[in-house]
């Protein structure tokens, strides 16, 4: 899975991050994809969005207040996968650092 950097100082901010837990909290792949995954940090949690080949990113030190702090990361480039991605893609992407048996997908 290929993406393009949208916003390069929000991609350097979030990019080598040490995960802890990584967990799916929704999937919807018909018509438009849509995926979201919850991840903890030594003192933060993320969202990471994907809806039509989009990549965005949320962090907050409360879960309830993750939502309302999203930002625009990334987007897809190859179109004909669109869909098809998987949390190891978005990982790889962004350089995170984490256990395996610390994520599911």
């Amino acid at each position: 899975m290929k993406f393009s950097v949208m916003d390069d100082k929000v991609w350097k901010k979030y990019m080598g991050v040490r995960l802890y837990t990584c967990f799916p909290v929704r999937d919807v792949g018909d018509g438009f994809p849509h995926k979201e995954w919850v991840c903890e940090t030594k003192n933060k949690y993320l969202l990471v969005k994907y809806f039509g080949g989009m990549l965005t990113l949320g962090c907050a030190e409360q879960f309830d207040d993750l939502r309302n702090n999203m930002s625009l990361v990334a987007r897809e480039t190859e179109e004909s996968v669109r869909g098809k991605l998987a949390f190891e893609d978005i990982k790889n992407f962004m350089q995170w650092q984490i256990r395996d048996d610390e994520w599911v997908d």
